[in-house]
């Protein structure tokens, strides 16, 4: 049977981080075998804010893609590419825009929910002054992480009462989280250190994964372009 195909991917702004891993980034690589994933190293796309300066979105396409072999994403099971090379998508999106009305962009919750849920990610509780003080897990941003990283889930729930009683202080809350993300980074972080001395093996994926997706990219174009009934050379 065919595998149904993913397209996603991050801008070529500066190195991902762990906000990547739990938002994205594992759920990626859970679905390496089950379906036919591209990686978009999205640099035209960063060029909408970096203009000035086109010259970090082009350091950091070497830097996303160093990010996603770091953290075990598959070139021979997922390919990666960068969307200036995919000349197919901009002519897509042409396409596909003449379906597009502003009402139905509005209603696309990222649009209405990021840079907020950026501001607010960064508030604990500010009630928590002292450890013996009852403390509050909702919108607790270490929490927040505990939550998405912590495999000890009874533990946690344990970790949760107490705080919520009192007599738990934010020091040893951190801690553990500390911990925690030590452990799952560290893994991370020695890989990425090994492929960043062989920058011609990351250059070679890139090229690879840019023809494979390039060939999907046209095929996929000839198809709408036929359902609109277009007209063909």
């Amino acid at each position: 049977m065919t595998k149904p195909i993913i397209l996603t991917g991050d801008r070529t702004t500066g190195p991902l981080h762990i906000g990547h891993y739990a938002g994205s980034l594992r759920n990626r690589l859970r679905y390496q075998d089950s379906h036919e994933q591209f990686l978009l190293l999205a640099d035209t796309q960063a060029l909408t804010d970096n203009t000035h300066n086109p010259g970090k979105v082009r350091h950091n396409v070497i830097e996303v893609a160093l990010d996603y072999l770091a953290v075990g994403i598959d070139p021979s099971r997922t390919t990666i590419c960068p969307q200036s090379h995919l000349p197919a998508l901009a002519e897509l999106s042409m396409l596909y825009l003449n379906f597009v009305t502003v009402s139905r962009l509005e209603r696309n919750p990222t649009i209405k929910d990021e840079i907020r849920a950026a501001v607010r990610a960064m508030f604990t509780d500010p009630k928590h002054v002292r450890a013996e003080d009852p403390g509050q897990i909702e919108g607790n941003v270490v929490f927040s992480y505990l939550d998405a990283f912590d495999e000890d889930q009874a533990g946690l729930a344990e970790i949760k009462a107490q705080y919520q009683r009192g007599g738990l202080g934010d020091g040893k809350v951190k801690a553990r989280l500390e911990d925690i993300l030590q452990t799952l980074i560290a893994p991370i972080r020695q890989r990425r250190a090994q492929l960043s001395k062989d920058r011609a093996y990351v250059l070679d994926v890139i090229r690879r994964g840019t023809a494979r997706a390039r060939a999907r990219t046209e095929a996929t174009k000839r198809d709408v372009i036929e359902a609109l009934g277009l007209f063909r050379l």
